[in-house]
């Protein structure tokens, strides 16, 4: 199967359901898009307005996915080709009695504009052993980029800390605020 083919929700639910738990398992190893269940994909091909996930300048660009709970899982999806790294965007999908897809934005700091909510984020990484996510907001006017670290708790993302990176690696703390 291709992984053009592979991105069709209606597929993906085919080979996830009728090959069982443990095929899907071993797809999703060599296939990351495999993974995605067809809620989370079609509320990012119909509602996202992102790029097409396996086009041209983002098919070497794999989705993020961490389990933050029997009963949730952190999808990050390619969304946009960024000028030096693609932007993603989370959605969280709950299965059980409140089952469903949410979108979620996250916290971000410039100096320019201050904490804003943001969809989009770069360098999105999944730390399982740890539970946390680490991205990168946009990059200021200033040349500072934001780096966030959020953990799970308590059915949310939780800021844990906020900084601004400059090219040089020097990182000034925003949340927490230093005491």
């Amino acid at each position: 199967m291709s992984r053009r083919t592979a991105v069709a929700p209606v597929v993906i639910v085919a080979g996830l359901v009728v090959s069982g738990a443990a095929a899907a398992q071993d797809t999703a190893s060599a296939d990351p898009w495999m993974a995605i269940p067809e809620p989370v994909m079609i509320e990012h091909l119909t509602v996202s307005r992102c790029e097409e996930p396996l086009s041209g300048p983002l098919s070497h660009v794999d989705p993020v996915r961490g389990v933050l709970s029997p009963a949730a899982t952190l999808y990050a999806i390619p969304c946009t080709a960024g000028a030096s790294r693609p932007t993603y965007r989370l959605y969280v999908h709950e299965i059980g009695e409140i089952e469903g897809v949410h979108p979620i934005p996250l916290a971000v700091y410039t100096e320019a504009y201050g904490w804003q909510g943001t969809a989009l984020l770069r360098g999105v990484e999944w730390d399982a052993e740890a539970e946390r996510l680490v991205a990168e907001g946009p990059r200021g006017t200033d040349g500072r980029i934001g780096v966030g670290i959020w953990s799970w708790g308590d059915f949310r993302l939780k800021m844990e800390r906020f900084s601004l990176v400059d090219d040089a690696g020097t990182a000034e703390r925003i949340y927490p605020p230093a005491e």
